[in-house]
């Protein structure tokens, strides 16, 4: 794992670009951009061999709707690049599409960026044949994410040099290599996150000319409030699996300035997952604050957030008795920090309705704490993982 000032930092970064200059933009800017260049991403092979770098060629399309808005796609095909614990080995294949939003000025752009994907590796195992230890091999394909941020320079009135960082994650569910009988082969699932850095440069064309008008709809909403479906990515400590975890909740908003917002989110998983672990088991509430920045046109918001919450679960372990003939188990509740990072797309059909889509990395910090194994306390460490978050929802304006 990434260490979170690396997270903390790029998060703050998203949140900063995507802050609006009204004055900012350049009054003609290019309808299409198309660049090639170089990927590079963060790879610890087998979970325990250190991390490794992998690249490859990168081909990235802009088409953009306005000075601070574009539709952003990328196909990358990364050599070598290998995620982890066997599973996914061999060349990989990225694709990514989502919505880079910020400032453009006439030789710069910085931008927000977050992507969602797929990722495809073609030596993922299928099935381990023993004693002999051999294995057959096929195409896996995963959901990926990326988000980060975007610099852009722009040397001549048709050229552009981009440069992108962030993070890449990647869902590798858990899968069964072989069965026998009672017997299995089990490779667990986990969310691979990994740092990405590419270096491009290519060609704009097609010209637009810049509304001289504010892009921010003339009244804002002072509050927002809603209902939300909640998707929640997450490995269980238990046994390794990567589950969807569903639940619905309620979100809101308190608009500050034309640009900023606090926002909350909060959510009901009622899913009992029957994973119960010293850290984490049974079902889920989860519940954010943090802050939310942008910017509106008349129609659509576009947004950074970072939201600090916890993850309150309802059946961890506390206290094990295990015996030779019992096993004597104490259950409570346990709560945990959670880090939201990510971007929110808003759709406003009319003067007071509200549709959002809201994505990103959760990222969980498992509290240590000290349980009580066979009489005798024992030392529980904390952790970190990497999950994805989803919410959709629709809302009310005041």
């Amino acid at each position: 794992m990434r260490p979170m000032s690396f997270k903390s930092l790029s998060s703050f970064l998203l949140l900063l670009l995507a802050m609006p200059s009204y004055r900012a933009w350049a009054q003609t800017y290019a309808a299409q951009d198309l660049s090639v260049g170089l990927l590079t991403v963060s790879s610890q092979d087998n979970g325990s061999d250190g991390e490794h770098f992998f690249s490859g060629p990168l081909g990235t399309y802009d088409y953009n709707l306005s000075p601070r808005v574009s539709l952003d796609a990328n196909l990358a095909w990364i050599a070598g690049s290998q995620h982890g614990e066997y599973a996914d080995e061999g060349h990989e294949l990225l694709f990514n599409a989502g919505i880079k939003a910020g400032w453009r000025f006439r030789r710069w752009g910085f931008f927000a960026r977050v992507a969602p994907g797929l990722a495809s590796f073609d030596q993922g195992i299928g099935i381990a044949y023993y004693p002999s230890t051999t294995f057959t091999y096929y195409r896996r394909t995963h959901f990926a994410l990326q988000e980060g941020a975007v610099v852009e320079y722009y040397p001549t009135r048709h050229t552009v040099v981009r440069l992108d960082a962030g993070q890449t994650l990647t869902t590798e569910f858990d899968q069964v290599l072989l069965r026998e009988g009672s017997a299995m082969e089990i490779i667990p699932g986990h969310v691979a996150s990994h740092f990405a850095l590419a270096l491009s440069a290519g060609y704009r064309f097609g010209e637009r000319q810049a509304q001289s008008s504010s892009p921010t709809p003339s009244a804002v909403s002072k509050f927002d409030l809603g209902a939300i479906y909640a998707l929640h990515l997450r490995t269980h400590l238990l046994d390794q699996d990567l589950e969807p975890n569903g639940g619905a909740g309620v979100w809101g908003d308190y608009s500050f300035s034309r640009w900023g917002a606090v926002d909350v989110a909060a959510f009901y998983l009622p899913h009992d997952d029957h994973n119960r672990d010293y850290q984490d088991g049974g079902q889920a509430f989860d519940a954010y604050a943090g802050l939310k920045a942008g910017f509106r046109t008349r129609r659509f918001g576009y947004f950074a957030k970072f939201r600090p919450g916890i993850v309150r679960f309802a059946k961890t372990l506390e206290e094990e008795d295990i015996t030779p003939t019992a096993i004597s188990l104490r259950i409570d509740k346990f709560t945990n920090l959670a880090f939201d990072t990510g971007g929110v797309i808003e759709f406003y059909p009319s003067r007071h309705l509200v549709l959002r889509v809201d994505m990103g990395d959760d990222i969980l910090w498992y509290r240590a704490r000290t349980v009580i194994v066979n009489g005798s306390p024992a030392p529980i460490p904390g952790q970190e993982a990497n999950s994805f978050l989803f919410l959709t929802g629709a809302g009310w304006r005041f």
